[in-house]
């Protein structure tokens, strides 16, 4: 499996669409995501695996106090749940919403093969 299938896979039970960089559409709620890829486990002078740094964008429209809203907390802590159950590090979450929108940039890690 791919890391983009393995992030999408985890990801839209909790919220379903979810893609790579940029939305496009009309949904008021989604995840967008992107990652870093770095060489990992070396042998023979080759990299043999691949560490990827997760970053995954969950944006929905800005309310006051909409981030203390029981139900963003519980689906908060589903998606983190869901990270880690699909083999990701345990997410950094951090708010970084506006005015506009509510935004929550969750920070993880996995290991893949090359």
């Amino acid at each position: 499996m791919n890391i983009d299938q393995k992030i999408q896979d985890a990801v839209k039970p909790v919220i379903p669409i979810c893609v790579p960089k940029q939305y496009g559409g009309d949904a008021t709620e989604y995840c967008v995501y992107n990652y870093t890829e770095v060489p990992a486990a070396f042998g023979g002078n080759r990299a043999r695996a691949v560490q990827y740094l997760v970053q995954i964008h969950w944006m929905f429209p800005w309310q006051p106090n909409i981030s203390a809203d029981s139900a963003v907390q519980v689906k908060k802590s589903a998606l983190r749940n869901a990270l880690e159950d699909a083999g990701f590090t345990c997410p950094t979450v951090t708010p970084a919403g506006d005015e506009e929108w509510e935004h929550f940039v969750f920070e993880c890690e996995t290991v893949g093969g090359r």
